[in-house]
């Protein structure tokens, strides 16, 4: 795979969380409630901060695992590659909600 294509999957993700985030944020401000029940009561116990905190660790994580075993596991970039599959369905959940 070339270096380009890895680019493309990592920018990709980051837009995909970047845009979870906002379509959960302006869910939030029209009265949307929180589907996910670990980010509902990480919200509750410790506000809402806290879980844009806690998924801006979690992309951080995701990019270290996937650019620390690369050469080991290639197949972590299929890996990511599904997972922006999923972020595609998250976000697009998400904006349906705001519609």
């Amino acid at each position: 795979m070339s270096t380009t294509t890895r680019l493309y999957i990592v920018a990709l993700f980051l837009v995909l969380q970047g845009l979870d985030i906002l379509t959960t944020y302006a869910g939030l401000r029209n009265g949307a409630v929180e589907a996910n029940p670990v980010a509902a009561w990480l919200m509750r116990e410790h506000g809402e901060p806290a879980v844009y905190a806690l998924k801006a660790a979690i992309v951080l994580g995701v990019l270290g695992v996937v650019l620390a075993t690369e050469r080991r596991l290639p197949r972590v970039w299929l890996s990511l590659r599904v997972g922006n599959v999923f972020g595609l369905l998250v976000v697009a959940i998400n904006a349906t909600a705001l519609g």
